[in-house]
């Protein structure tokens, strides 16, 4: 569950309502000890960075379409390679870690699943901490020929690897 809900398919205001938080318990702070000069600098800074931000907060969120599939090499599932989706028009990637059958549902922010909507390049990855050793092809990765589209709402990109 999300600590901040939001519109589903939509990246709600979360650091604004953090950075509002912290603000206010700043100001409370310095109001009880007695630094009202210090207070009201403050809480007029606040106010100009939030007439700053708030017409970014007015306009349409970003959108989000979920993702899942599935992910086979050379016809067998890959368990535990992190598939990456990134933006070709720039933004947050979103990733996911494929399970024992392969299946992969990417992850956007913390508690929000999905990926932006539009084209991406789509990188895939085997090496991790534990084991650092690359087992597919650069292609699917560092040299990446995978793209995908998504839509907003439900979307599956399922990528069938080969060894060769």
């Amino acid at each position: 569950m999300p600590r901040f809900p939001s519109e589903p398919g939509r990246v709600g205001p979360e650091p604004i309502l953090v950075f509002v938080s912290h603000a206010f318990a700043i100001s409370r702070f310095y109001a009880e000890n007695g630094d009202i000069g210090f207070m009201k600098r403050h809480v007029l800074v606040f106010i100009v960075s939030m007439m700053m931000l708030l017409p970014a907060c007015r306009q349409r969120g970003l959108e989000l379409g979920e993702v899942q599939g599935m992910v086979t090499l050379d016809g067998k599932p890959l368990a535990r390679a992190t598939v990456i989706f990134e933006p070709k028009a720039g933004g947050r990637a979103s990733r996911a870690v494929t399970d024992a059958s392969g299946r992969y549902q990417l992850v956007y922010l913390r508690d929000t699943n999905g990926a932006l909507v539009g084209s991406h390049i789509v990188k895939i990855f085997t090496a991790s901490e534990d084991d650092p050793k690359e087992r597919i092809l650069a292609r699917y990765n560092k040299q990446s020929t995978l793209t995908a589209d998504v839509a907003s709402g439900a979307n599956e990109h399922n990528f069938s690897l080969t060894s060769r």
